[in-house]
């Protein structure tokens, strides 16, 4: 397979859970790059670790792009993930491909999906902020120079986030300069204000009953349809704006559900459609939390996002 590092940029406090994220993230095909301002925590030594702050992430950005760029806040961060292969280009020098993840998530087994991913060497792998991939080579690395970073100022020079990692942003600049993308989904990826936990539109159809298992090491879904249960094996299942609670440790060979409030180990699963209506959970708290969040939002009391703001632009 080919050589791939992913990059995490995180500035603050490693969040509840990270000891089992890097568990389940050390088991995949990939290597790990961390730029953070964190000191290295036990069990991470096989983790390439470099120190960073945020003053020293705006700097080296607005140095790249060639103007003042805004980071006054970490979650800002996001924003500039098209840009760590060029930024740390000297971190990522051997390999085929460099990427990003994020840490509102635990991979499942990564192998299978990014084999089928990588076989025809796309220039650009997957439309998701929370994982994707570039090939390592100048054209792809600097495919936002210099058009994309003139046209765009607006998305670098504002406080809010844009999403520019997503499809609206870096993947229709990717488009428009005929890189070549595989963009298959492979994630469970959670609607974030659900009072369940099912997969956004874009993951693949909902059902009535359905759990998230992490079994033999991988991301599997069970859910009832026409009395039977049935199966899809995911690579990673992502759970962002939700409170987690998480085991100290991973071990491949113990069963665990990822839903509502966590995820915690379970017995065996036996496949009957009776044990995934009792695992499937509802916790209509958080959807009340997200209810008022959003409506906080709307009345201007909280941070917003300007994803759509990439929606009104032109690329072609």
């Amino acid at each position: 397979m080919s050589r791939i590092a992913i990059f995490v940029v995180w500035v603050g406090p490693l969040p509840n859970g990270f000891s089992f994220w890097l568990d389940t993230a050390r088991r995949q095909p990939f290597d790990l790059i961390f730029i953070t301002d964190q000191p290295r925590p036990e069990g991470a030594g096989d983790v390439t670790w470099v120190p960073t702050t945020l003053a020293a992430l705006r700097e080296g950005l607005s140095r790249l792009i060639g103007y003042p760029v805004s980071l006054e806040y970490p979650y800002k961060l996001s924003e500039y993930r098209p840009f760590w292969g060029l930024l740390y280009q000297d971190l990522i020098e051997g390999y085929d491909y460099w990427g990003h993840t994020d840490l509102d998530m635990v991979f499942g087994d990564m192998t299978p999906f990014l084999e089928e991913a990588l076989q025809g060497q796309p220039d650009k792998v997957f439309n998701r902020g929370h994982f994707g991939l570039f090939r390592n080579i100048p054209r792809v690395n600097e495919v936002c120079f210099p058009e994309a970073v003139e046209r765009l100022r607006f998305v670098f020079q504002t406080q809010e986030s844009c999403g520019f990692d997503e499809w609206l942003g870096i993947g229709r600049v990717a488009q428009k300069a005929g890189l070549k993308m595989y963009l298959e989904e492979i994630v469970a990826d959670i609607r974030p204000n659900d009072y369940r936990f099912r997969c956004t539109a874009g993951a693949g159809n909902s059902y009535e009953h359905e759990v998230f298992l992490l079994e033999n090491g991988e991301l599997v879904r069970y859910y009832v349809t026409g009395g039977a249960v049935q199966a899809k094996r995911y690579a990673y299942i992502h759970f962002q704006k939700r409170r987690m609670s998480f085991p100290e440790h991973y071990d491949p060979g113990k069963t665990y559900q990822v839903g509502i409030g966590g995820i915690r180990e379970i017995r065996a699963f036996g496949g009957t459609p009776a044990e995934v209506r009792r695992l499937d959970g509802r916790d209509y708290i958080h959807a009340f939390r997200r209810l008022v969040k959003r409506a906080r939002i709307r009345l201007g009391l909280a941070p917003r996002s300007l994803n759509l703001y990439l929606s009104t632009l032109e690329y072609t």
